[in-house]
C-alpha cells in the first residue's frame, strides 16, 4: 500500500477538499469560460468587421457605377445636344440660302416680265431665255423661187448670242405641218438685230410657225 494513502475506515466520511484547491479549480473554470467567451466574441467581431467591408465595397461600387453611368447619360445628353445645335445651324443656313436663291429668282423673273412687256409694246414676240422675234411684212419683201418668210430676231441677254441665233420653224399647210427649215445668224451682241429668210422648197406650204430658237 502507498504510504501516502490512507486506508479507508468503512462507515467513515472521507475529509472535505481543501478550500485553497477549489478556489483553484473554479478560478481555472471561470478562465476557460472567459477565453472560449473572448474567442466567440473575437470570430463575431471579425466576422461584422467582414461583413462590414463588403458591405463598404459594395456601396462603394454601386456608387461608382452610379456616377459612371451619371457620367455617361450627361456626356450622352451633350453631345444630342451639340447635334441638335449643329444641324440647326446647318438648317438655317440651308434655309437662308434656299431664301436667297428665291429672292433671286423672283428678282429675275419680275425683270423678264418687264422687259417681256417693253419689247411686246414695240411689236416684239418672246422666244424665250430673252430672245425676240417678230415677222416682216410681205410688203417688205420678196421671195423668188420659194415661198418664204423673213423675221428679225434679236437678244437682250447681257452677253447677247455671240455664237448667233439658231431658228427653226415649221412649214405648215392648213391645220398640218408638212415640214421644217432653219436658220442660223451671225454673232449677235445684246440688242442688235438680225433677219432671217426661210424658205419652203416645196412650195406646197401656206404658213410658217417658230418650233424652236436657241442663243448659241
Amino acid at each position: 500500500m502507498d504510504e501516502f494513502q490512507r486506508p479507508e475506515t468503512p462507515g467513515v466520511q472521507q475529509a472535505p477538499e481543501p478550500r485553497r484547491r477549489r478556489r483553484r479549480r473554479i478560478i481555472i473554470s471561470l478562465v476557460a469560460v472567459l477565453a472560449l467567451a473572448l474567442g466567440g466574441a473575437g470570430f463575431l467581431v471579425a466576422n461584422l468587421s467582414a461583413q462590414a467591408g463588403q458591405r463598404a465595397e459594395a456601396e462603394a461600387s454601386a456608387a461608382s457605377a452610379s456616377s459612371s453611368a451619371s457620367a455617361r447619360a450627361s456626356a450622352s445628353a451633350e453631345a444630342k445636344r451639340a447635334a441638335d445645335n449643329a444641324a440647326s445651324v446647318a438648317q438655317a443656313s440651308s434655309d437662308a440660302e434656299e431664301a436667297r436663291k428665291a429672292a433671286e429668282r423672283e428678282q429675275a423673273q419680275a425683270q423678264a416680265d418687264s422687259e417681256n412687256k417693253q419689247m411686246e409694246a414695240r411689236g416684239w414676240t418672246s422666244g424665250g431665255n430673252q430672245m425676240y422675234f417678230q415677222y416682216l411684212d410681205h410688203s417688205k419683201f420678196t421671195c423668188g423661187t420659194w415661198n418664204c418668210a423673213v423675221l428679225d430676231v434679236v437678244s437682250m441677254a447681257p452677253n447677247g448670242c455671240l455664237g448667233g441665233i439658231y431658228v427653226a420653224v415649221s412649214i405648215d399647210r392648213g391645220q398640218g405641218s408638212i415640214g421644217s427649215t432653219n436658220e442660223i445668224t451671225a454673232g449677235l451682241p445684246a440688242g442688235k438685230v438680225a433677219r432671217v429668210k426661210l424658205e419652203d422648197t416645196s412650195n406646197q406650204g401656206d404658213g410658217f410657225q417658230i418650233t424652236k430658237m436657241n442663243c448659241l
